[in-house]
């Protein structure tokens, strides 16, 4: 969803709407609880949410596999155990929400009320969506979650991507750069595995690490797509709560800073597995470009930064589109930070087209 907040849109991803739903549950309904609360998440969904519940006498079954049948199929134990009416909320971080007892899948239509009422009784008090998370993070901690791919093409590509998880399964790092692994976790051996969809599901491997300078935890979850041609990284790092907003303002900055060192270290891990010498201003590249096509453009970058030779400016802007038609749409912006960290500025002013 889109806040607006202070003058500016705001986007909240999957993992902040799962938070603030969890919270708003939590307080709305708490004086009426029996004592026997759950609420259910996948395991690549912030653990934030486990704080939240453990810290209010709320079960949370927060390791489930990635898939929403997941949160289902635990919906139906516990209607057949007569204990449905202690389920408050089941999230996955891809914006999948369910509350109630309507349906057994992706379904929003309660979740969506809650948010709605939750902002018109911030807009009352003239604050928003994003004030309510910050309070959150005050009160339990900050969780900086964030999801990456490599993402490769064809039938090679597929192979590739076996490739690097079985390698990771097989023969896993003990560290990645500075970050020490403390607990690696192969999905495999969650039995039974009942089918080969259920199989595909537990494709996952999970890296957590030993926390450094006064983080809770540092985590890295891995899995192929069951979708598309990629493998996914998903990556979480855990803060102890501060209670000023300068404090929250320090830590989600010091929250960046790791996430970029750990998502280079374990993502060039990666693409030494498959043989691939990859730059580090790739990581500067729009995420979702297949890897061929981010080498493809260290190939072309040069031929760009020679094209300030050519005299007639609207001749440049036509070489320039030539040879940026493999990016697909807005190709100057797929690419402009690559360029602007080696040549300082972006292209379009480095070849005085702006």
């Amino acid at each position: 969803i889109m806040v607006k907040h202070n003058g500016r849109w705001v986007f909240m991803n999957g993992n902040e709407i799962a938070i603030i739903l969890s919270d708003y549950v939590i307080r709305k309904k708490k004086k009426s609880f029996r004592g026997d609360e759950i609420i259910l998440k996948t395991t690549v969904t912030t653990n934030l949410i486990k704080t939240i519940c453990e810290r209010n006498g709320v079960e949370v079954c927060g390791e489930l596999m990635i898939g929403f049948k997941y949160i289902a199929d635990i919906m139906n134990k516990l209607e057949n155990e007569g204990k449905i009416e202690s389920f408050l909320l089941g999230s996955e971080e891809s914006h999948g929400y369910i509350a109630g007892n309507y349906a057994r899948d992706k379904d929003a239509v309660v979740p969506a009320i809650w948010l709605a009422e939750l902002s018109a009784e911030m807009k009352k008090k003239s604050k928003t969506l994003v004030d309510v998370i910050d309070d959150i993070y005050k009160k339990y901690g900050y969780y900086k979650n964030y999801l990456t791919e490599i993402r490769l093409l064809s039938a090679t590509g597929k192979g590739k991507i076996e490739k690097i998880q079985n390698t990771l399964r097989k023969n896993p790092p003990s560290s990645f750069g500075d970050f020490k692994v403390s607990k690696f976790e192969d999905c495999f051996n969650r039995k039974p595995i009942l089918s080969e969809t259920d199989k595909l599901s537990k494709d996952v491997l999970i890296f957590e690490f030993e926390p450094i300078e006064g983080l809770l935890s540092i985590k890295v979850t891995v899995r192929p797509s069951g979708t598309e041609p990629k493998i996914k990284m998903y990556f979480e790092i855990g803060f102890k709560r501060v209670s000023s907003d300068e404090g929250l303002k320090k830590i989600k900055r010091q929250a960046d800073v790791y996430l970029r060192k750990l998502e280079k270290v374990f993502m060039l891990e990666c693409y030494k597995i498959i043989g691939v010498d990859f730059p580090e201003r790739g990581f500067l590249l729009f995420w979702q470009l297949p890897l061929d096509v981010k080498m493809k453009y260290f190939k072309i970058e040069s031929k760009i930064e020679k094209l300030k030779q050519i005299k007639e400016k609207e001749k440049r802007k036509q070489e320039l589109m030539k040879l940026v038609e493999f990016l697909g749409s807005n190709p100057i912006e797929k690419i402009d930070d690559a360029f602007k960290k080696k040549n300082r500025v972006g292209i379009k002013k480095y070849l005085s087209l702006s």
